[in-house]
């Protein structure tokens, strides 16, 4: 038996439907609870408990036994509490092009560990770590980046920070205007 003396606070948003990958949740939880010396706390800002519980029988993890706790829609303040209380923001999405959920988590300057689907790695920087731009159903690897993660203060906050810059450039309401101005330009030439 691990001693819980370690804890790993996770936020994960949207809607939990199984293309957002749940059961990877669950099973990611389930080996970081039984397997490190962590307590995790997996909160999910948009699932709701009738969402997770067909997810609950499929893989037989019961959500609240491993940390996941399902929070239902939040007001926007509530939800910015909530991604700041967090050590970092996880997307396990089995089928995505450029989520606005990891979108958001960058913009609030979060650490984000997110699944490799359509266009996700494009909305990380070049520097960004790509081994947390993870495998799809691989909670063994996702498990293990969460804790590598965690246990890097100045790594999290370093790609807290890339991010924070990154999300701040990509919408960047005067460069985007310029930037369509010219091609409109370019265009009609």
């Amino acid at each position: 038996p691990h001693t819980k003396d370690k804890k790993v606070v996770i936020v994960t948003t949207g809607a939990c439907y199984s293309i957002k990958g749940p059961d990877i949740v669950l099973k990611t939880a389930k080996l970081i609870r039984e397997n490190t010396d962590y307590d995790i706390a997996w909160k999910w800002i948009g699932g709701t408990e009738d969402d997770i519980r067909e997810f609950e029988k499929l893989t037989e993890i019961n959500a609240l036994e491993v940390g996941v706790r399902m929070m239902g829609t939040l007001s926007a303040t509530e939800m910015i509490e909530e991604l700041l209380s967090s050590d970092m923001y996880v997307h396990t999405s089995y089928s995505d092009n450029s989520p606005n959920a990891v979108c958001e988590a960058q913009y609030m300057g979060m650490p984000v560990i997110a699944t490799d689907t359509g266009g996700v790695i494009s909305l990380f920087s070049n520097q960004y770590d790509k081994k947390l731009i993870v495998p799809m159903n691989d909670p063994f690897y996702l498990a293990s980046k969460i804790i590598e993660l965690r246990e890097d203060d100045t790594k999290a906050m370093s790609l807290g920070k890339d991010n924070w810059t990154t999300a701040h450039q990509r919408h960047d309401s005067k460069l985007i205007s310029k930037q369509l101005k010219d091609t409109y330009h370019q265009l009609n030439r």
